[in-house]
């Protein structure tokens, strides 16, 4: 195995896969810790950052290793002060960097939750109208589409039964709201993603039956595809090469796991290394896979994770020496960008070949 370092020496802001001279990143200013990470089209940065009790987006120029500041409206950067539990908001952000919604959920089934969606331009961010979503659609979960412009929504459970539809598409372009499963197909829907053009859903209401347990269902334009049932829930995790890899909530990935390839009906059961937590990525090639491994612990309990990629072709494995809480790879598939285990520093890696 061969163990991979980071600096930015050389080729600004990347460091080669061979190279072991050391490790620096880009340090966040003040303190500032990442949420979550993405991508832009031009080869940047888009971070959701914690600071102040409050949320706060930053732009980084890689080739630079510039942070900036991308200004946010009061009411995005309050979102977390506000409803003081970090489990009520899904904050999402667009494959390419392009828009970022939040969703607010209230514990009152008397009071909506609430969905804001804002594109990312030069100036800041600027709100999305969202107000073609009919008033009886209550969103609870929200996922993109691979290529950022259309929201998916999943309704919110046993509210405004008139509501026909369980979920809805929001298109950013025109700012249109289409629903596309109606509640007598899929109901009471916990997890949705979306994977190769269908939607994966963790559900427990399927065809107007409702199981104890929950259900794991592919939906589409060919229909509906039960993948797998009869678990406590599902963690869902779409790979960019359009495989899905999905387990149970038995552990950071369930005591079980599988893996559905496009095109195929069924999903095989997949073998992972011993303590891999829910962050599994590949390039949108499926050349490069990367996965975080704590090889100390194995159960997710005081886990220090090491970022580890693997080239199936090359029958490569390389891994950094700098732990690891989450990472992404560049569109392109040529880079990773990892964020350290503080959570306030970035680290760049360039693969080979």
């Amino acid at each position: 195995m061969i163990a991979l370092t980071c600096c930015l020496a050389g080729l600004p802001g990347y460091v080669s896969a061979q190279d072991h001279s050391g490790a620096s990143g880009i340090e966040l200013p003040g303190g500032e810790t990442v949420a979550a990470l993405e991508w832009t089209a031009e080869g940047g940065l888009i971070l959701l950052v914690i600071k102040d009790d409050g949320y706060a987006l930053r732009g980084v120029e890689v080739q630079s290793g510039d942070v900036y500041v991308i200004p946010v409206p009061r009411d995005f950067g309050n979102i977390r002060h506000e409803s003081g539990h970090d489990e009520e908001l899904s904050i999402e952000i667009a494959p390419g960097g392009g828009s970022v919604a939040v969703l607010e959920r209230t514990a009152n089934p008397l009071y909506s939750n609430e969905l804001s969606v804002y594109l990312i331009t030069g100036q800041g961010l600027d709100a999305v109208d969202t107000y073609r979503i009919p008033d009886d659609f209550n969103p609870n979960e929200i996922c993109y589409s691979a290529d950022g412009q259309e929201l998916y929504l999943a309704a919110r459970p046993y509210v405004n039964p008139e509501q026909p539809y369980s979920i809805g598409r929001f298109s950013l372009q025109s700012r249109s709201f289409t629903g596309i499963v109606p509640k007598s197909n899929l109901d009471l829907i916990d997890e949705l993603a979306c994977v190769n053009g269908s939607l994966a859903v963790v559900c427990r209401s399927y065809r107007g039956e409702f199981p104890l347990r929950a259900i794991a269902v592919l939906t589409g334009g060919g229909g509906d595809a039960v993948l797998h049932a009869g678990a406590d829930g599902f963690i869902l995790v779409p790979l960019a090469d359009g495989r899905l890899l999905f387990g149970d909530t038995g552990g950071p990935l369930g005591s079980e796991a599988w893996l559905l390839e496009p095109g195929e009906p069924r999903a095989a059961e997949a073998e992972f290394p011993e303590g891999l937590n829910a962050s599994y990525q590949c390039t949108a090639d499926g050349s490069w896979l990367g996965m975080l491994l704590d090889y100390d612990e194995g159960d997710g309990i005081g886990a220090e994770y090491e970022l580890v990629l693997q080239n199936a072709a090359a029958k490569q494995t390389l891994e950094t020496t700098e732990r690891s809480s989450m990472f992404v790879f560049s569109r392109g598939g040529t880079a990773v960008c990892a964020v350290g285990d503080e959570g306030t520093r970035l680290y760049f890696y360039e693969l080979p070949g």
